[in-house]
């Protein structure tokens, strides 16, 4: 997402940015998210503190980051463990800094700064396999797969999607319910 949300403390601030245009993604799809601390009037607290990234949505913490030693910025990227469900996420990072002056500098602990995410459902494609590609007669078993996939990155949501199987644009068995995640 290029949207972005910046709140203050007294002497810092977080940006929260996700790359992902207009802060979508499909259900399934890696997600990554920044969080640039930024000290108001200071030095950047470069490596002193670490980010704990959380979707308030779900009020789940995703990860906690250390800053890296000459960056003030930390980065996390959702797992497959993690991955965000179809609905509106807010996610925030929040600096816990350090109430420690590092070189005439307060690293104030506490800013917070979030960013919105909209995870859709993976739009499908979908094929269909015969267990007899070469044709069949006149009473013959066939047996027929569907396999669907994402199009557009992520993961498609199958289970408890039904499908009708169709032949000349008639119903061959009634719809069936798919299995998958």
């Amino acid at each position: 997402a290029n949207g972005q949300l910046v709140l203050a403390n007294t002497s810092t601030s977080v940006v929260v940015t996700s790359p992902l245009p207009a802060g979508t993604s499909n259900y399934g799809q890696p997600v990554s998210f920044t969080a640039t601390v930024t000290a108001n009037g200071a030095a950047n607290p470069s490596g002193v503190g670490s980010v704990t990234f959380k979707d308030t949505t779900t009020s789940v913490t995703l990860a906690t980051v250390n800053l890296p030693v000459g960056s003030s910025q930390a980065s996390y990227t959702t797992t497959a463990a993690q991955t965000l469900s179809v609905a509106n996420h807010t996610i925030t990072a929040t600096y816990s800094g350090t109430a420690t002056t590092y070189a005439a500098n307060t690293f104030a602990p506490g800013s917070v700064g979030s960013v919105n995410e909209v995870v859709s459902k993976a739009v499908t494609s979908s094929a269909v396999n015969s267990s007899l590609p070469a044709g069949s007669y006149f009473g013959q078993s066939v047996t027929f797969t569907a396999v669907v996939t994402a199009a557009s990155g992520g993961t498609p949501t199958t289970a408890g999607a039904t499908m009708t199987f169709q032949d000349n644009g008639g119903p061959l068995a009634g719809t069936v319910v798919l299995k998958g995640t």
